[in-house]
């Protein structure tokens, strides 16, 4: 078994009213995972078995607090947790001072907002889906960008309701959105999202299956997608 499992231990001093909607793993300075919950963010180090929560929290941690958790993603180049929660927007946790801010201030502008997906992409760029269909983008300097553009925007995002976002190496990005799959390519600004050249829309979600291919799931089966020649194979 993956070291990982050692965390099955841990779960089992839980509550039983604890549910988990999000989770990333830590591999940059502790061993561990992070889940969200409906009682806030939780952390296991699958070395010692540690658990800390809002209520076991020896270290009095701010970022430990009983609000439920909405989405939560990581930053994997700092191993910093940004999430949203049913107080606040956006929430950063630092790993290397374990302190946690807040950029409420920044999407006050677009409030009120409920998120439904988070990720931080290679760039520290913070993406948002959001409930209403929108997708906010907040890149390292903390200016903002509001996704889908303009009609007469050539390039922009169908749907900012999206399910999932891949990275693959090169650092592109791919979004599985309710209106298709959808591609930001590392040398293009935010606003050039193109549309995959896919006729299967509501996509679900994506996998890496080497550097020039990706798995899809999508309302009618699986899709390998060719990153190269733009051509896809469909599984019903």
């Amino acid at each position: 078994l993956h070291e990982a499992s050692r965390i099955f231990p841990s779960l089992q001093h839980l509550p039983s009213e604890i549910l988990f909607n999000s989770i990333a793993v830590v591999d940059t300075f502790k061993s561990g995972i992070w889940l969200g919950t409906n009682h806030g963010l939780i952390f296991i180090n699958y070395e010692t078995g540690e658990l800390v929560t809002h209520e076991m929290n020896p270290m009095n941690l701010p970022a430990f607090r009983d609000v439920p958790v909405h989405t939560m993603n990581m930053q994997a180049k700092s191993g910093d947790i940004w999430w949203s929660d049913t107080k606040d927007i956006l929430m950063k946790f630092s790993a290397k001072d374990q302190q946690v801010e807040s950029y409420n201030h920044v999407f006050e502008k677009y409030s009120p907002i409920l998120v439904k997906r988070l990720f931080v992409d290679s760039k520290d760029r913070v993406w948002f889906s959001t409930w209403n269909g929108d997708c906010i983008v907040m890149d390292s300097s903390g200016s903002t960008s509001f996704l889908p553009g303009p009609l007469r925007d050539p390039y922009r995002l169908e749907s900012g309701f999206f399910e999932d976002v891949m990275e693959d190496p090169s650092g592109d990005l791919w979004f599985a959105t309710y209106g298709g799959a959808a591609s930001l390519f590392h040398s293009n600004v935010i606003h050039r999202i193109t549309e995959i050249p896919f006729e299967h829309a509501y996509v679900n979600s994506f996998d890496h299956l080497d550097d020039e291919h990706f798995l899809m799931t999508c309302g009618v089966g699986v899709v390998i997608y060719d990153t190269r020649q733009k051509t896809y194979e469909l599984y019903k």
